[in-house]
């Protein structure tokens, strides 16, 4: 094998990974920007009864600290993909080729391509193809089944699918999808979530890839996970699932939670603000407190209210409120609100942000107040 070569051969999912050392070296100083990996498939081979080694090549495209992914998507038919190979863990410059071996395929037409991620984004090769022969399915059984006094093997990990939540951005909407992955034996997981427009819950992108540390805890163990899904179109359907995958005796397990789906906004342009703010005030009520109050005129989905307080009118406004204020008003008649701080002596500046259903907000203000010495002293003389 060359110097700075990486292979990631899975013969019964059996990865080898060598070379990278010397590919760090020869690629320093190539990259004058970090950038998405570069990605090409090609062919598959060593096709046998139900399985296949699928070929491509990566640079993952980072100068400093270049750490990425690398998989591919394989299905039944073009652009829909319902299986993922190994995910193998890449930490150098330069193009590398990369094999994965899949397993348990079935006969027929195969498609495929090669994915990468690494911190800035991820690519997606072109799709490629090829036949599996009908034939005896090979038989792969339980690894640990012939192997006398080996300890029996962890149940894979389970993906469970949840929510998902999105927000407006300029017209673009961003997702967070979010779901629940059980990890049995303490093994290292690496989770994401795969999501299409279409009838079917085929996997054509991804999330970015999360990892489960390993732990020495051998109970099951539940982890709450959410990921970002970016640049999303308005008014669209998406089907989205959870994958979790973790690998046992150099066998990778993939678990794929129930197919979900969800209907984004028509916000094009970044959408109407959600609320027309008639009056906002905030006053010195005594004993140390600031009274604030403000009135809407009219609510558009507004999901509620934020309150921020600063030192400075052009400062760093910080969030005063520990949850949401709800909002109960609606379009015709809006509503009245009430929040009450107590900020100690000094000047301060408040500002109100109004929050709609799709994440998407506007600030009102600042208003200023000063709280005195004598107002601190009025509180001190009721606490006796």
């Amino acid at each position: 094998m060359k110097k700075g070569r990486l292979t990631a051969i899975l013969w019964r999912n059996a990865l080898v990974i060598a070379g990278l050392l010397s590919c760090m070296a020869a690629s320093k100083n190539v990259y004058a920007t970090d950038n998405v990996p570069k990605v090409e498939t090609s062919g598959a081979t060593h096709i046998g009864a139900s399985s296949a080694t699928l070929n491509g090549n990566v640079d993952i495209n980072i100068q400093n600290k270049p750490e990425g992914y690398v998989m591919f998507f394989y299905g039944n038919k073009s652009g829909d993909y319902t299986g993922v190979s190994e995910i193998v863990s890449i930490n150098s410059n330069g193009t590398q080729p990369v094999a994965i071996g899949v397993e348990e395929l079935t006969s027929g037409l195969k498609h495929f391509k090669i994915v990468s991620q690494n911190r800035f984004g991820t690519s997606y090769g072109d799709e490629k193809s090829f036949s599996v022969l009908a034939g005896n399915p090979e038989l792969h059984g339980v690894i640990n089944a012939s192997v006398p006094n080996v300890a029996p093997t962890p149940t894979p990990p389970k993906a469970t699918t949840g929510t998902a939540t999105f927000e407006c951005d300029d017209g673009v909407i961003n997702a967070t999808l979010c779901g629940t992955v059980t990890v049995y034996g303490g093994l290292p997981t690496m989770v994401f979530f795969g999501y299409n427009v279409g009838t079917t819950c085929c996997t054509t992108d991804i999330t970015e890839i999360d990892v489960i540390p390993g732990t020495s805890t051998l109970s099951p163990v539940d982890y709450s996970v959410c990921l970002p899904a970016y640049d999303l179109g308005t008014g669209t359907t998406y089907r989205y699932a959870l994958w979790a995958q973790n690998t046992y005796n150099k066998m990778a397990r993939n678990s794929i939670g129930e197919c979900k789906e969800f209907t984004t906004p028509d916000c094009e342009g970044g959408g109407g603000t959600a609320v027309e703010l008639a009056s906002f005030t905030a006053v010195s009520a005594g004993g140390g407190k600031v009274s604030l109050h403000w009135e809407t005129a009219t609510e558009v989905d507004n999901a509620g209210f934020n309150i921020y307080r600063s030192k400075f009118p052009d400062g760093t406004y910080k969030k005063i409120n520990n949850g949401l204020i709800p909002a109960p008003g609606n379009a015709t008649t809006g509503a009245t609100y009430s929040f009450e701080d107590t900020p100690g002596r000094g000047t301060f500046y408040y500002k109100l942000e109004d929050v709609d259903f799709y994440a998407e907000s506007t600030m009102h203000g600042p208003e200023k107040v000063r709280i005195r010495a004598k107002d601190l002293a009025a509180r001190k003389a009721k606490g006796r």
